[in-house]
Protein backbone atom coordinates (compact mmCIF):
# COMPACT_ATOMS: atom_id res chain seq x y z
CA UNK A 1 0.00 0.00 0.00
CA UNK A 2 1.31 3.67 -1.01
CA UNK A 3 2.71 5.64 2.01
CA UNK A 4 1.89 9.31 1.62
CA UNK A 5 4.59 11.38 2.93
CA UNK A 6 3.12 13.86 4.34
CA UNK A 7 6.45 14.96 6.81
CA UNK A 8 8.36 15.23 3.61
CA UNK A 9 6.14 17.98 1.43
CA UNK A 10 7.56 21.24 1.45
CA UNK A 11 6.37 24.55 -0.27
CA UNK A 12 8.52 26.69 -2.78
CA UNK A 13 8.86 30.38 -2.82
CA UNK A 14 6.84 32.05 -4.96
CA UNK A 15 4.86 28.92 -5.55
CA UNK A 16 5.02 24.80 -6.03
CA UNK A 17 5.10 22.14 -3.78
CA UNK A 18 8.57 19.89 -3.40
CA UNK A 19 8.06 16.10 -2.22
CA UNK A 20 11.44 15.10 -1.13
CA UNK A 21 12.63 11.27 -0.84
CA UNK A 22 12.74 10.36 2.95
CA UNK A 23 16.17 8.38 2.39
CA UNK A 24 18.12 8.12 -1.42
CA UNK A 25 16.77 4.25 -1.61
CA UNK A 26 13.47 5.53 -1.18
CA UNK A 27 10.81 4.17 -4.08
CA UNK A 28 8.80 6.67 -6.27
CA UNK A 29 6.27 4.02 -6.20
CA UNK A 30 5.42 4.70 -2.01
CA UNK A 31 3.97 8.12 -2.94
CA UNK A 32 0.23 7.15 -4.33
CA UNK A 33 -0.77 8.82 -7.58
CA UNK A 34 -4.21 10.15 -5.48
CA UNK A 35 -1.32 12.02 -3.10
CA UNK A 36 -0.07 13.93 -5.98
CA UNK A 37 -3.27 14.42 -7.58
CA UNK A 38 -4.50 16.20 -4.19
CA UNK A 39 -0.88 18.40 -4.22
CA UNK A 40 -1.81 19.39 -7.55
CA UNK A 41 -5.62 20.67 -7.23
CA UNK A 42 -3.89 23.28 -4.73
CA UNK A 43 -0.40 23.37 -6.59
CA UNK A 44 0.33 24.73 -9.81
CA UNK A 45 3.27 22.10 -10.22
CA UNK A 46 4.69 19.29 -7.77
CA UNK A 47 8.74 19.07 -7.60
CA UNK A 48 9.88 15.26 -6.81
CA UNK A 49 13.43 14.81 -5.62
CA UNK A 50 15.75 12.36 -4.47
CA UNK A 51 14.07 9.19 -5.57
CA UNK A 52 15.46 6.16 -6.83
CA UNK A 53 14.98 6.06 -10.41
CA UNK A 54 12.37 3.66 -11.84
CA UNK A 55 12.87 1.82 -15.11
CA UNK A 56 11.10 2.78 -17.63
CA UNK A 57 8.12 0.09 -18.32
CA UNK A 58 7.56 0.98 -13.83
CA UNK A 59 7.59 5.04 -14.72
CA UNK A 60 5.15 5.13 -17.40
CA UNK A 61 2.63 2.31 -15.69
CA UNK A 62 3.07 4.78 -12.65
CA UNK A 63 2.28 8.00 -14.33
CA UNK A 64 -0.97 6.30 -15.81
CA UNK A 65 -2.05 7.08 -11.89
CA UNK A 66 -2.72 10.51 -13.23
CA UNK A 67 -4.75 9.88 -16.22
CA UNK A 68 -3.79 8.64 -19.97
CA UNK A 69 -0.54 8.89 -21.56
CA UNK A 70 -1.65 9.82 -24.89
CA UNK A 71 1.93 9.70 -26.58
CA UNK A 72 5.32 7.79 -25.80
CA UNK A 73 7.99 10.10 -23.94
CA UNK A 74 9.75 12.86 -25.61
CA UNK A 75 13.44 12.95 -25.14
CA UNK A 76 14.89 16.33 -24.94
CA UNK A 77 18.90 16.73 -25.92
CA UNK A 78 19.95 19.83 -27.54
CA UNK A 79 21.69 18.98 -30.93
CA UNK A 80 24.73 20.09 -33.08
CA UNK A 81 21.71 20.38 -35.61
CA UNK A 82 18.41 20.49 -34.34
CA UNK A 83 15.31 20.19 -36.51
CA UNK A 84 13.42 22.38 -33.75
CA UNK A 85 13.79 25.66 -31.31
CA UNK A 86 12.75 22.81 -28.71
CA UNK A 87 15.93 20.90 -29.42
CA UNK A 88 18.62 24.34 -29.74
CA UNK A 89 20.70 25.34 -26.90
CA UNK A 90 18.56 28.73 -27.43
CA UNK A 91 15.84 30.01 -24.97
CA UNK A 92 13.04 28.52 -25.04
CA UNK A 93 10.11 31.00 -24.85
CA UNK A 94 7.07 30.31 -22.30
CA UNK A 95 4.29 28.36 -24.11
CA UNK A 96 1.79 26.10 -23.18
CA UNK A 97 1.72 22.34 -25.21
CA UNK A 98 -1.91 22.83 -26.60
CA UNK A 99 -0.40 25.37 -28.73
CA UNK A 100 2.91 24.13 -30.25
CA UNK A 101 1.82 20.44 -30.41
CA UNK A 102 -2.12 20.65 -30.68
CA UNK A 103 -3.10 18.44 -27.82
CA UNK A 104 -4.08 19.43 -24.40
CA UNK A 105 -2.53 17.45 -21.58
CA UNK A 106 -3.99 17.75 -18.34
CA UNK A 107 -0.33 17.48 -16.67
CA UNK A 108 3.08 17.58 -18.29
CA UNK A 109 5.97 15.37 -16.61
CA UNK A 110 9.36 15.92 -16.60
CA UNK A 111 12.04 14.08 -15.27
CA UNK A 112 15.70 14.71 -15.57
CA UNK A 113 18.07 12.11 -16.99
CA UNK A 114 21.11 15.04 -17.37
CA UNK A 115 21.57 18.02 -15.21
CA UNK A 116 23.43 21.39 -16.31
CA UNK A 117 26.32 22.44 -14.24
CA UNK A 118 25.21 25.07 -11.53
CA UNK A 119 25.59 28.29 -13.88
CA UNK A 120 25.29 27.03 -16.92
CA UNK A 121 21.68 27.43 -17.42
CA UNK A 122 18.71 24.86 -18.69
CA UNK A 123 16.58 25.99 -15.46
CA UNK A 124 13.10 25.47 -16.55
CA UNK A 125 11.02 28.48 -16.09
CA UNK A 126 7.33 28.39 -14.68
CA UNK A 127 4.84 30.68 -15.17
CA UNK A 128 2.04 30.54 -13.24
CA UNK A 129 -0.69 32.34 -15.14
CA UNK A 130 -3.61 31.86 -12.44
CA UNK A 131 -1.29 34.23 -10.45
CA UNK A 132 -0.79 36.80 -13.55
CA UNK A 133 -4.57 37.12 -13.78
CA UNK A 134 -4.96 36.90 -10.07
CA UNK A 135 -2.71 40.26 -9.75
CA UNK A 136 -3.70 42.51 -13.24
CA UNK A 137 -7.25 44.45 -12.89
CA UNK A 138 -10.42 43.83 -13.59
CA UNK A 139 -10.35 45.66 -16.65
CA UNK A 140 -7.37 44.29 -17.98
CA UNK A 141 -9.08 40.86 -17.33
CA UNK A 142 -12.08 41.48 -19.64
CA UNK A 143 -10.02 43.03 -22.20
CA UNK A 144 -7.67 39.74 -22.10
CA UNK A 145 -11.33 37.75 -22.11
CA UNK A 146 -12.46 38.83 -25.11
CA UNK A 147 -9.29 38.35 -27.34
CA UNK A 148 -8.98 35.04 -29.27
CA UNK A 149 -5.59 34.66 -31.31
CA UNK A 150 -4.44 32.65 -34.17
CA UNK A 151 -1.02 31.03 -34.29
CA UNK A 152 0.81 30.23 -36.83
CA UNK A 153 3.32 27.42 -35.78
CA UNK A 154 6.54 25.66 -36.94
CA UNK A 155 5.44 22.12 -38.76
CA UNK A 156 1.40 23.15 -38.92
CA UNK A 157 0.18 23.75 -42.08
CA UNK A 158 -2.62 25.77 -41.28
CA UNK A 159 -3.44 28.32 -38.07
CA UNK A 160 -3.84 27.47 -34.62
CA UNK A 161 -6.69 29.53 -33.02
CA UNK A 162 -6.59 29.47 -29.34
CA UNK A 163 -8.47 32.12 -26.25
CA UNK A 164 -6.30 33.67 -24.42
CA UNK A 165 -8.16 32.86 -21.49
CA UNK A 166 -10.06 29.51 -20.22
CA UNK A 167 -11.23 28.50 -17.46
CA UNK A 168 -9.63 25.96 -15.72
CA UNK A 169 -11.04 22.48 -15.33
CA UNK A 170 -11.50 22.57 -11.70
CA UNK A 171 -13.95 25.67 -12.22
CA UNK A 172 -12.22 27.65 -9.16
CA UNK A 173 -10.09 29.82 -11.70
CA UNK A 174 -8.90 30.79 -15.21
CA UNK A 175 -5.38 30.83 -16.97
CA UNK A 176 -3.75 32.02 -20.15
CA UNK A 177 -3.43 29.99 -23.43
CA UNK A 178 -0.68 31.31 -24.95
CA UNK A 179 2.64 31.11 -26.88
CA UNK A 180 5.20 33.77 -26.88
CA UNK A 181 6.48 34.68 -30.44
CA UNK A 182 9.85 34.06 -31.63
CA UNK A 183 11.90 33.67 -34.70
CA UNK A 184 14.82 31.59 -35.38
CA UNK A 185 15.51 31.50 -38.74
CA UNK A 186 15.93 27.95 -40.44
CA UNK A 187 14.41 26.46 -37.03
CA UNK A 188 11.21 27.96 -37.58
CA UNK A 189 9.24 30.96 -36.29
CA UNK A 190 6.02 31.10 -34.34
CA UNK A 191 3.83 34.10 -34.75
CA UNK A 192 0.35 34.96 -33.43
CA UNK A 193 -2.29 37.48 -34.60
CA UNK A 194 -5.43 39.02 -32.96
CA UNK A 195 -8.70 38.00 -34.18
CA UNK A 196 -10.64 41.58 -34.84
CA UNK A 197 -7.73 43.55 -33.52
CA UNK A 198 -5.29 45.46 -35.38
CA UNK A 199 -1.71 44.40 -36.01
CA UNK A 200 -0.32 46.79 -33.48
CA UNK A 201 -2.75 45.95 -30.87
CA UNK A 202 -1.90 42.74 -31.24
CA UNK A 203 2.22 43.96 -30.99
CA UNK A 204 0.88 45.94 -27.84
CA UNK A 205 -0.50 42.68 -26.35
CA UNK A 206 2.85 40.63 -26.59
CA UNK A 207 4.26 43.88 -24.90
CA UNK A 208 1.79 43.69 -22.46
CA UNK A 209 2.16 40.15 -21.68
CA UNK A 210 5.68 39.51 -21.12
CA UNK A 211 5.41 42.24 -18.48
CA UNK A 212 3.26 40.54 -16.90
CA UNK A 213 4.16 36.56 -17.67
CA UNK A 214 8.03 37.69 -16.06
CA UNK A 215 7.20 39.19 -12.91
CA UNK A 216 9.15 37.63 -9.86
CA UNK A 217 6.01 36.76 -8.33
CA UNK A 218 4.56 34.54 -10.83
CA UNK A 219 7.47 32.89 -11.96
CA UNK A 220 9.74 29.95 -10.51
CA UNK A 221 13.08 29.25 -12.23
CA UNK A 222 13.87 25.31 -11.38
CA UNK A 223 17.28 24.14 -11.98
CA UNK A 224 17.52 20.24 -12.03
CA UNK A 225 19.14 17.75 -10.50
CA UNK A 226 19.64 14.32 -11.46
CA UNK A 227 16.66 12.20 -11.32
CA UNK A 228 14.41 15.26 -10.24
CA UNK A 229 10.83 15.46 -11.74
CA UNK A 230 8.58 17.89 -12.62
CA UNK A 231 4.30 17.69 -12.56
CA UNK A 232 3.43 20.68 -14.72
CA UNK A 233 -0.61 21.97 -14.87
CA UNK A 234 -0.60 22.25 -18.36
CA UNK A 235 -4.24 24.27 -17.79
CA UNK A 236 -2.53 26.90 -15.69
CA UNK A 237 1.15 27.09 -16.10
CA UNK A 238 3.61 28.45 -19.09
CA UNK A 239 7.05 26.72 -19.11
CA UNK A 240 9.98 27.19 -21.07
CA UNK A 241 13.86 26.98 -20.83
CA UNK A 242 16.44 29.33 -20.28
CA UNK A 243 19.59 29.23 -22.69
CA UNK A 244 22.20 26.55 -22.35
CA UNK A 245 26.03 27.80 -22.10
CA UNK A 246 29.08 26.13 -21.09
CA UNK A 247 31.08 23.31 -22.87
CA UNK A 248 29.58 20.98 -25.39
CA UNK A 249 28.17 18.77 -25.45
CA UNK A 250 26.01 19.71 -23.13
CA UNK A 251 24.76 17.54 -20.38
CA UNK A 252 20.99 18.74 -20.61
CA UNK A 253 18.26 15.69 -21.09
CA UNK A 254 15.07 15.59 -20.16
CA UNK A 255 12.32 13.52 -20.96
CA UNK A 256 8.47 14.48 -21.11
CA UNK A 257 5.25 12.62 -21.05
CA UNK A 258 1.87 13.99 -21.82
CA UNK A 259 -0.56 12.87 -19.12
CA UNK A 260 -4.52 13.42 -19.96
Amino acid sequence: MPTILFDHVQGLDPFGVVVTAPSPDADLRKVSGLFLRRLLDHSPFVLIRGFHPLEQAEMERYWRQLGTIFSPPREFVAHDRPSSHLFSPERVPLHCEEILTGRSPGYSVLQCYGAQDPGTGGETILCDSARVLSRVSARRRRRWSGITLDYRVPGCAGLISQPLMTLHPDGRSSGLRYAEPFDRGELGSLACFGVGISESAASDLVSELEAELYDAEVTFSHSWQLYDILIIDDRRVLHGRSALRGPEPYPFHLQQIQVF
